[in-house]
């Protein structure tokens, strides 16, 4: 390759001739080209061969001659060329290519001006300041607008496009707005009482039917009355039940107004302004046009009396609570709740056992799946076994008694003195409901030892079925004895001896 490579430019080297006439002719090169050729041009350096044929059939005589000079050697020297562009490169190795990455990486953070030129920060910069200038309004809105402002915006676009406003705010805000939608404002408020009659309290009702701003309200309830009934009792008043959407008249039970306002005849009616204030009063008128015209006439305050009042007869609720409140003996509630605990107490009851029987169980656990820590570690993998007993131990006794039989009783004392050496556990199916506490504690003060209640899980955990039975554990399974203490199967060193 190397003395094609030399042929070639020895060739080359031939047809070229300083020629000063040609270079007479060569432009100085122009500002901004390059300066890497001396100054003669490539024109000079390659002088016309008459001897060459011209093949291109364009351009100047000399590069027509090059070009010609330049297709026969490669056409001379085709298999040689060929060769050498067949033959293939030696492939960097990872480490190779690894470390040409890093170091044209850094090279390129060290010197950009490599990549984006060498105004590329001047460039970024002035760029940005355009971007600023441009949309310095806009910016500047964003910066000043206020949360609210903004959520108003996005209420504005929401609503546009037909949708619920994303912002919490205007969420709550619109919550508000229809729950004051649907509360009434309160102009006129009624003080009546079920003393004025089924007549009186009906027009009252019908009185506010008819005027959405208007409150008719009751202090209580009768003596003897529940809610319940004072609601059927006004909903008889409305002779047939209401239709769907028929707007019902505006009833409360609110004692307060009535001491608030002295209120212990009735009917009595205020008219209230817009913040709630009093703004006219008057006794035995129920009709809200009456005390109206007066106010715009310029009659406020207390009108006085203006027809016929009854008492009051609902009971002030207010009153009613602190009375049941300071009369409630909380110490005699808490005896009681004591007392009656027995009377409730749910009892988890197993048969008396008849015959001496013995049968195991196996807490062998087989796991289901695997079971993984958070940090990968797989702690049981599907189909592994657990045996409790095997890796803990069982390290007492359960007896499991009725603590009302007296035989049950005198098995379970002779088990407790068989076993000095080892926890026992007395469980009991039921207890004398009559003895109450003072019972149960006559029975561990008896045996000088804690009594538990048995419950559904200790029954499904060691399958039992009779009392009393005798709960022990060898190194792989539970062993439950049935003991029939009835039938002289009552000799402790049989089921109670260490296993």
């Amino acid at each position: 390759m190397v003395t094609t490579l030399t042929r070639i430019a020895l060739t080359v080297a031939a047809a070229v001739s300083a020629s000063s006439a040609a270079a007479q002719t060569v432009s100085p090169p122009t500002p901004g080209t390059s300066t890497s050729l001396p100054a003669p041009s490539i024109a000079a350096l390659v002088r016309p061969d008459d001897s060459v044929p011209v093949t291109p059939k364009s351009g100047s005589a000399w590069e027509r001659q090059a070009s010609a000079l330049i297709q026969r050697e490669k056409l001379k020297h085709a298999d040689e060329l060929n060769a050498a562009a067949a033959k293939p490169k030696p492939a960097a190795s990872d480490y190779d290519q690894l470390t040409n990455m890093a170091k044209g990486s850094a090279d390129i953070i060290s010197h950009p001006e490599k990549v984006v030129g060498t105004r590329w920060q001047s460039d970024a910069d002035a760029r940005q300041a355009t971007a600023e200038r441009e949309n310095a309004a806009t910016l500047r809105t964003m910066t000043n607008r206020t949360p609210t402002a903004m959520q108003e915006q996005l209420d504005k676009a929401a609503q546009a496009l037909g949708m619920e406003s994303p912002t919490d705010d205007a969420l709550a805000a619109k919550m508000k707005a229809q729950a004051a939608a649907k509360r009434r404002p309160v102009h006129y408020r009624l003080f009546v009482s079920q003393s004025m009659g089924d007549d009186a309290v009906r027009m009252a009702m019908l009185l506010g039917k008819g005027h959405d701003d208007m409150q008719i309200v009751f202090r209580g309830m009768k003596p003897g009355q529940t809610i319940g009934q004072l609601s059927r009792y006004l909903m008889s008043l409305h002779k047939k039940a209401p239709k769907m959407g028929e707007r019902l008249p505006s009833i409360v039970i609110d004692p307060v107004y009535f001491t608030q306002e002295k209120v212990s005849a009735v009917p009595v009616l205020e008219e209230l302004d817009d913040e709630g204030n009093v703004v006219a009063r008057v006794a035995g008128v129920a009709d809200p046009g009456w005390i109206d015209g007066q106010v715009k006439d310029g009659h406020t305050g207390d009108l006085g009396t203006m027809g016929p009042v009854s008492p009051v007869s609902e009971l002030d609720m207010m009153k009613v609570m602190q009375a049941k409140a300071k009369a409630f003996d909380v110490e005699r509630w808490k005896k009681h709740a004591v007392d009656s605990y027995w009377q409730k107490v749910p009892f988890t009851d197993l048969p008396l056992a008849t015959e001496q029987k013995t049968y195991t169980v196996d807490p062998t656990v087989v796991v289901t799946q695997d079971v993984v820590l958070p940090n990968g570690t797989v702690l049981a993998h599907k189909g592994d076994t657990f045996n409790p007993l095997k890796e803990i131990g069982f390290h007492q006794k359960l007896l499991i008694f009725d603590e009302t039989d007296p035989a049950q009783v005198n098995y379970a004392e002779a088990f407790l003195k068989a076993n000095p050496d080892i926890t026992v556990m007395l469980i009991t199916t039921k207890v004398d409901r009559k003895g109450s506490w003072k019972g149960y504690r006559d029975t561990e003060n008896k045996m000088r030892h804690a009594i538990f209640m048995l419950n559904q899980t200790i029954v499904d955990t060691w399958k039992l079925k009779a009392v009393p039975s005798v709960v022990t554990a060898n190194s792989s399974v539970f062993v439950i004895n049935e003991v029939p203490v009835h039938q002289g199967g009552s000799n402790v060193a049989d089921y109670a001896s260490p296993r």
